[in-house]
C-alpha cells in the first residue's frame, strides 16, 4: 500500500452495502491473477508493461525511418506520412484487456491512460479502428477515445464490456484529463 495515499483512504466514510472502493496499487498480474471478484470499473494510468510494449513495437516497426522523423519539424508532424504503429498489431497489450475483462463484470468500464512511449494517434488515422476492432474482438465496445491537442501521444480510451444488451452509449464528452502535461490547449475526441 501506498503509505501517502493510506491516510486518505482511512479517512473515507465506511462503505454499506454494495457501496465499496478497492483501490490497489500494486503488481496488477498479481493481483489479476489472484482475484475473484469483479469490479464496476478497472481503470489503469501509465501501465508501464503496456507502454514499454507500445515503445519497442513502434521502434521495430520504424528502424531507420523513426530516426529521420526526429529531424522533421514536429509541426509537420500533425498529419504525418510516416506511421509510427503498424496496421495488423493490436494498439493495447492483449494480456492488459484480457486482465480488464476478467476483472470487469458486465456492463462496467475499462478506462486506460497512456502517458509514456505513446503512438500518435493523429499522424496514425487508422489507430482508432484498430483500437476498436481489438476492444471488441474481446467482448469490449468502444465508447470513447481522447488525446492531448497538442501532445496526441498522451490518451484516455473508455470501454464498456457486455454482451448484447448491455447499453453501450455515453452522454456528454469529457473536456479535461489528467495527463501529466497541460497546455490549455485541451483534448480530442477521436471516437
Amino acid at each position: 500500500m501506498n503509505h501517502n495515499i493510506q491516510p486518505l483512504l482511512d479517512a473515507l466514510p465506511a462503505a454499506s452495502g454494495t457501496d465499496r472502493l478497492t483501490y490497489v496499487i500494486g503488481d496488477a498480474w498479481a493481483f489479476a491473477g489472484a482475484s475473484t471478484d469483479t469490479y464496476d470499473c478497472v481503470y489503469t494510468s501509465s501501465f508501464s508493461p503496456d507502454e514499454r510494449r507500445q515503445d519497442r513495437i513502434k521502434q521495430q516497426h520504424n528502424g531507420f525511418l523513426k530516426k529521420a522523423v526526429n529531424y522533421v519539424p514536429k509541426h509537420l508532424l500533425k498529419r504525418s506520412l510516416f506511421p509510427e504503429w503498424p496496421k495488423g498489431e493490436p494498439p493495447v497489450m492483449p494480456e492488459l484487456v484480457a486482465m480488464a475483462a476478467k476483472a470487469c463484470r458486465d456492463g462496467g468500464l475499462f478506462i486506460r491512460q497512456s502517458h509514456a512511449f505513446g503512438v500518435n494517434v493523429l499522424a496514425n488515422s487508422y489507430y482508432s479502428d484498430l483500437l476498436r476492432a481489438q476492444l471488441l474482438a474481446s467482448g469490449w465496445r468502444l465508447l470513447r477515445f481522447y488525446c492531448f491537442r497538442s501532445r496526441p501521444t498522451i490518451t484516455l480510451l473508455i470501454a464498456r464490456k457486455g454482451s448484447e444488451g448491455v447499453r453501450e452509449e455515453m452522454t456528454g464528452d469529457l473536456t479535461a484529463f489528467h495527463g501529466r502535461f497541460y497546455d490549455g490547449r485541451g483534448i480530442l475526441r477521436l471516437a
